[in-house]
């Protein structure tokens, strides 16, 4: 009996995936990746039409970019270009940490940490890509972190990866600019619970959630009403219980100014967009960011873009 049709079609793009890119995985597993993701991949690939990015004008003009070509994919966010240099895709971030279900989740939790590899393949596979670095040297992990766009259709890979709900927006001190595009683009992968959102393991945590403390030391997006704020120093907390002994609560530094830098002679970033103000109190919010010990647990946001109003801003 002869194959299906789609699964013909997988076969006949296997050797250009797992053998083509070189992935740094045994082919077995790279087959296991690409056939076991394969329902999940054309369940998220009918996504929005291809993003095309919109952080690629800077004072009027088009950045140019470098036209580059990936040979490797190290991760779903991750790959290698042919000169062996490795690039970090700018502003997101795929799943990689293995969670442990609670009650209710599923018993055998899906690889989405697989399937964004995977997906990531078949976006670069064969094209030339160009590529904007966010900053001018390496991280310290010799990664260039930078935005990468497709030459020809001008598709925005990171926001595809966001778009299919492979990838969740992880903004920081440089490359905050696109972060408020992203977070639209996985508002809309949000409410079709495309991918990751889908799954209760990576759902939005509500504030009051006495479970919270089961999410230390992991990237998670919690939302709640603000009740109280509070101060000491130059760290203005917003706090989301009446105890902040056992409450969630946002502690922000005011010294981040308009380049996202640490800055003691100019106003903070937290403070132009409103979030140091006393009527934020009765505000709803949704933060994002690495729930650290604290109180109830305490997110510590380096940038206000990992903070979105759900609520009227002040």
């Amino acid at each position: 009996m002869a194959a299906p049709l789609g699964i013909r079609r997988a076969k006949a793009l296997e050797p250009r995936i797992c053998r083509g890119l070189s992935i740094r995985i045994g082919r077995t597993h790279c087959l296991a990746g690409l056939f076991g993701g394969l329902l999940a991949i054309l369940l998220v690939a009918t996504a929005a039409a291809e993003p095309i990015d919109p952080c690629a004008f800077a004072d009027g003009r088009r950045e140019a970019g470098e036209q580059v070509e990936a040979t490797t994919i190290i991760s779903g966010d991750t790959l290698g270009l042919r000169d062996g240099r490795i690039v970090r895709l700018a502003g997101i971030s795929v799943p990689r940490l293995h969670v442990e279900p609670a009650a209710g989740d599923e018993p055998e939790p899906t690889d989405f940490a697989a399937i964004a590899r995977t997906s990531l393949a078949g976006l670069v596979a064969g094209r030339t890509l160009t590529l904007r670095p966010i900053a001018a040297s390496p991280d310290r992990h010799g990664r260039i972190r930078a935005r990468l766009t497709r030459a020809g259709d001008g598709l925005w890979i990171e926001a595809e990866l966001v778009a299919r709900g492979l990838a969740r927006v992880e903004p920081g001190t440089d490359d905050y600019v696109c972060a408020r595009h992203l977070e639209a683009i996985e508002a809309d992968a949000r409410a079709a619970q495309r991918g990751v959102w889908g799954d209760r393991r990576f759902r939005v945590l509500s504030a009051t959630d006495p479970d919270l403390g089961r999410w230390i030391g992991r990237y998670v997006l919690i939302e709640g009403k603000v009740v109280s704020t509070g101060q000491s120093g130059s760290r203005h907390y917003l706090n989301f219980g009446t105890d902040f002994r056992r409450d969630f609560a946002i502690e922000l530094n005011d010294k981040v100014n308009a380049e996202g830098r640490r800055d003691r002679k100019h106003p903070g970033r937290f403070a132009t967009e409103g979030f140091m103000v006393d009527d934020i109190v009765g505000r709803t919010l949704r933060v994002r960011g690495v729930l650290a010990f604290g109180g109830g647990g305490l997110i510590r946001p380096s940038v206000p873009e990992e903070i979105e109003w759900l609520s009227t801003k002040p």
